[in-house]
């Protein structure tokens, strides 16, 4: 590295320490530092400071990192504003190319990136996905983070896989959770339009969705399908309980629950399809 890009480098690292509450980490979680965390940037090809333009520029496999969280990007840009004579603060951060984010708490990738600091929104595009302890989310256009509200809303064939359960749907908000263990896991989905879920043993597709997951218990509305193996109910509502395999339909109105089904063999009897009392 040349002294002018050390210098450049040291400049840049200063002014970024002086930036009230502008971590890089807060895209991910807030901090629990009362104080500000320095933020390192780093680029094989330079780092560009244009004060016209109020914007630090990191070309070549740009890197930052505050603490624990860090974030990868072929360019990054920090846009800052000027708070009076000696002081700014980075309020958006622009990544390009290959963006990958990484925490204690989880990790997402794509191919831009948009972090809005003071809203605490990270935008990602380009085949986004995110990754918890025990889930990932992929969207086909976008996926929010809201680190402050532990809110992820994935949009476009937005698909959430858990173990050997999936869940599909054109826009997914996951409520997330904290775990004792320093990771994140789903609290609850909402899913809208075009709802596909599967598990191991049925498949159910529904305009509407939503899914407690601590309880293992998902309700469904509007044009419900329910299908295992060859047997498939349709109705207006449903409640499935996946801890027991049990999945109850219910019609609208009138309307009758309509579909038909064809015994399974050896079955047990615990997971058939049934109606049962409003959900």
């Amino acid at each position: 590295m040349t002294t002018r890009k050390r210098a450049i480098q040291s400049i840049v690292t200063l002014l970024l320490i002086l930036s009230s509450n502008s971590g890089i980490g807060q895209n991910i979680g807030p901090s629990s530092q009362s104080r500000p965390v320095p933020i390192q940037i780093q680029a094989d090809e330079g780092i560009k400071w244009d004060q016209k333009r109020q914007v630090y520029i990191a070309k070549g496999n740009a890197f930052a990192q505050q603490g624990e969280n860090s974030l990868h990007a072929d360019l990054l840009y920090a846009w800052y504003v000027r708070l009076d004579g000696k002081t700014s603060k980075i309020f958006k951060i622009n990544a390009e190319g290959n963006v990958s984010i990484k925490s204690p708490e989880h990790s997402a990738y794509g191919k831009k990136g948009l972090y809005l600091i003071d809203k605490g929104l990270m935008v990602l595009t380009g085949n986004p996905k995110l990754l918890t302890s025990s889930e990932k989310i992929t969207a086909g256009d976008s996926i929010e983070f809201w680190n402050l509200k532990n809110l992820a809303i994935a949009r476009g064939d937005a698909t959430i896989f858990r173990g050997t359960q999936r869940m599909r749907a054109d826009v997914l908000t996951a409520y997330l959770a904290k775990q004792k263990n320093g990771g994140t896991a789903l609290r609850s989905i909402e899913a809208d339009n075009n709802v596909l879920i599967s598990t191991a043993t049925q498949i159910i597709r529904a305009e509407r969705a939503s899914y407690n997951v601590a309880a293992g218990i998902i309700k469904l509305f509007k044009n419900v399908r329910i299908t295992r193996g060859e047997s498939q109910l349709n109705g207006d509502r449903a409640l499935v309980d996946l801890n027991t395999g049990t999945s109850q339909i219910f019609g609208a109105g009138m309307d009758q629950v309509r579909g038909f089904i064809v015994p399974e063999r050896n079955s047990s009897g615990s997971g058939v399809l049934g109606r049962g009392s409003k959900p």
